[in-house]
């Protein structure tokens, strides 16, 4: 029920009396009232819109001010609603205008308000009978409940429990206990707002905690009862509360204390101390028992530890808990240095704790490195770990960086001593920093790795490679840091087998006479039948930076290319991971600018896989045979690339019935063609930047044209290639007439 003022109240019952009883103003006048007696509108709302009529005429001006009045007890302002007032004024013509009511929602489950709206002071006008009107507030908030306490957690006795519900008024509950659980009982059960809910929880007398749910409206109140605990076998429970863990003791004799307790009575409670170096003592029974103490002479510096157990009346023990602590006796560092460094950490000259564990980093000044710690303490670490004895004395010494004058690229081929096998063989890139670090990279047996590592005073180093297709790999290197010897070589290893590696490091500005474009040919085998029978070609291109690019074609039609760098003394290592890591092609090659009828050499390996289905060669092969280049250079418009006119073309192999010669001329704008002696047609393209070369030639009797390619030699005046049958290589050569 909403409560009002007595003025307010005596308003509304007037305005209803006159309503009811005719009483309005005369006919014929003009006068302001509500649109209605009762207004609606919800917490949520925000504003309430209130209406007010003229009625009776709508000429001329006419006002009126309203405000929100009294209102109910349970209404509160600035919680439900905001006072509002104001004056209305009706324009000529104008019959109708609204004010608002600014409504608030409180969040809180409640009963329907009412606010009393008032008119007031008309002028022009008199006042009709709805001069005031009430704004009802509907509630929208849900029933919001809480318990008390909000669960229950009993014991194993059946008793009768209760929890207070408190809630608004209007929300009404009824407690309901689902059927699977028969142990709980209600007895008083239902409410509106707040209220009781009285339970009877029956004696528990499984061997488990059980839990049970009751149901008070929709909120949910768990019940945890615990079993009957079984027989006394728990031990009891034991604590040191002195020393602190890992505390530093200085006196001799330690008096460690702490407590025990137990469901029943602590009976005794034991200790030992051992000692880190010098093992542990007899058991023996401290004083007292729920708050003991023990008398501890510590064995010798360092750190010791004590353990403690109880025992209660039944004998059941308590877990043995352990405490360490250390006994401190200070005594002195002595720290030195040797060449140009120093001990980073500032420990020397200190007391420092007989039997602790302490750190010492030596670092060395610039262009020195740490060698090694002398005296009472040795190692070739930089970072010291030690154990302070009585009165140490230590060195770090230092020496001058050897490896600043050789830090740099290396890079090099490993193989077998016995040969080159495709699994055992590769290329290792080595970055050597200016502290003797070093990282790398490179292919064994076609497969690519990483690794890191750090060369020792001796230049020597051991380094594990990783990698993906390969067992792990052991690798021994050794840097050899005389002047302008620019070498690093090693072994690689996995326990089945070893090679050797022999790597170059790269010196800027010392390749010059290296520098140029080259044509290279790889000599194939007189078995086309078992191995490629043409000759693989390629283009080798030496920058101003020594690095050479190679572009090539192997005898099977395989593409072959990498840009490797070139020694000092001409060393270029080859190495192309092929068919996916399965095959590769090795070789070392020596360029010697200025041979008679080459400037660059060496043997190759070629390792192919086998590969089914594959169209040439399909069981795979592995062969080793020379590999040659010369210098090119792009001829003139009337110069022949190869020094004669007269040639003969030879085409071997490749599933030939019979080898064949075309005789042809070179002319001087280096294009080829058949002397009238030769009816197999032919056709020849030179390209004249790189000296390359394709074309197409007939079969002699058969319809088949084969498809060739190659390059020159100018040194040694050849061009060799090869074109490829059914499914053998046949080889190509360029030569001079007889």
């Amino acid at each position: 029920m909403k409560l009002f003022t007595a003025a307010a109240a005596r308003r509304l019952l007037l305005a209803a009396l006159l309503s009811l009883l005719g009483l309005a103003p005369a006919r014929g006048a003009v006068y302001l009232q509500f649109s209605t007696t009762n207004y609606y509108a919800s917490e949520t709302a925000r504003v309430a819109t209130i209406t007010v009529l003229r009625v009776g005429g709508a000429v001329g001006l006419a006002s009126v001010d309203y405000r929100t009045g009294d209102h109910g007890v349970d209404v509160e302002e600035g919680k439900d609603f905001y006072p509002t007032n104001g004056t209305l004024v009706f324009s000529n013509g104008v019959t109708s205008r609204t004010f608002q009511v600014p409504v608030l929602d409180d969040f809180v489950h409640d009963t329907n308000k009412q606010i009393v709206l008032e008119l007031v002071n008309p002028t022009n006008a008199l006042l009709g009978a709805r001069m005031s009107a009430r704004l009802n507030l509907v509630d929208s908030d849900p029933c919001v409940r809480r318990l008390t306490p909000p669960s229950l957690a009993l014991g194993p006795e059946g008793t009768i429990a209760q929890v207070v519900v408190a809630g608004p008024t209007g929300c009404p509950w009824t407690a309901v206990v689902p059927t699977n659980y028969p142990w709980i009982g209600i007895l008083e059960a239902s409410g509106d707002g707040g209220g009781t809910v009285t339970l009877s929880v029956d004696e528990n007398q499984t061997k488990l905690t059980r839990v049970g749910r009751v149901l008070i409206g929709r909120t949910e109140l768990v019940l945890t009862q615990r079993p009957f605990p079984p027989p006394d076998s728990n031990g009891p429970i034991i604590a040191i509360t002195f020393p602190a863990p890992n505390a530093r003791v200085t006196n001799a004799d330690l008096i460690v204390r702490g407590t025990a307790r137990d469901n029943v009575e602590v009976n005794r409670v034991e200790y030992s101390v051992e000692h880190n170096r010098e093992g542990a003592s007899e058991w023996a029974v401290a004083l007292n028992t729920t708050n003991w103490q023990a008398a501890l002479t510590p064995y010798a510096p360092g750190t010791n530890t004590v353990r403690v157990q109880a025992w209660d009346r039944t004998n059941n023990p308590s877990v043995i808990l352990a405490r360490t602590f250390f006994y401190a006796t200070p005594s002195l560092l002595t720290v030195t240095t040797n060449g140009n460094g120093r001990v980073t950490l500032p420990l020397a000259g200190r007391m420092l704790d007989v039997n602790r564990g302490y750190l010492l980093t030596a670092t060395p000044l610039t262009n020195h490195l740490f060698s090694h710690w002398s005296g009472d303490l040795t190692g070739t670490v930089a970072r010291l770990n030690f154990t302070m004895q009585s009165n140490l004395n230590v060195t770090a010494n230092f020496v001058t960086n050897p490896f600043l004058a050789v830090k740099g690229n290396y890079t090099g081929l490993f193989r077998e001593s016995g040969g080159v096998r495709h699994e055992s063989s590769g290329l290792l890139n080595i970055v050597v920093m200016g502290s003797g670090a070093f990282s790398g990279s490179g292919f064994v047996g076609g497969r690519s790795n990483r690794f890191t590592g750090a060369f020792n005073l001796a230049s020597a180093a051991n380094a594990i490679l990783t990698g993906s297709g390969t067992n792990q790999l052991t690798l021994r290197l050794a840097l050899d840091l005389q002047a302008g010897a620019d070498k690093l070589t090693g072994e690689l290893s996995d326990g089945a087998w070893t090679a050797t590696l022999d790597a170059d490091r790269t010196v800027p500005r010392s390749t010059s006479n290296y520098t140029g474009r080259y044509t290279a040919v790889i000599f194939g085998r007189n078995e086309p039948h078992n191995y490629p029978g043409g000759e693989g070609f390629g283009t080798v291109v030496v920058g101003a930076n020594g690095m050479a690019t190679f572009t090539g074609t192997l005898a099977d039609g395989t593409p072959v290319g990498q840009t490797r760098p070139v020694s000092k003394d001409g060393h270029w290592p080859c190495y192309v991971p092929l068919y996916r890591g399965n095959g590769s092609f090795f070789c070392q090659v020596f360029l010697s600018p200025g041979g008679l009828n080459y400037d660059f050499g060496g043997d190759y390996t070629w390792s192919k896989p086998p590969v089914a289905m594959n169209r040439f060669y399909e069981g795979g092969f592995a062969i080793s045979d020379a590999l040659i280049g010369s210098r090119y250079a792009t001829p003139g418009a009337t110069n022949r690339v190869l020094p004669f006119t007269g040639g003969l073309m030879t085409f071997s192999g490749g599933n030939l019935g019979a080898p064949f010669v075309n005789q042809v001329l070179l002319r001087p704008n280096n294009s080829v063609t058949n002397t009238p002696a030769s009816t197999n047609k032919l056709t020849f393209t030179l390209n004249k930047t790189n000296g390359l070369f394709s074309g197409t030639v007939a079969e002699p009797n058969s319809t088949r044209v084969l498809s060739f390619k190659g390059a020159v030699l100018t040194k040694a005046g050849t061009g060799h290639g090869f074109f490829l049958g059914t499914n053998q290589s046949g080889r190509v050569l360029f030569e001079t007439a007889p």
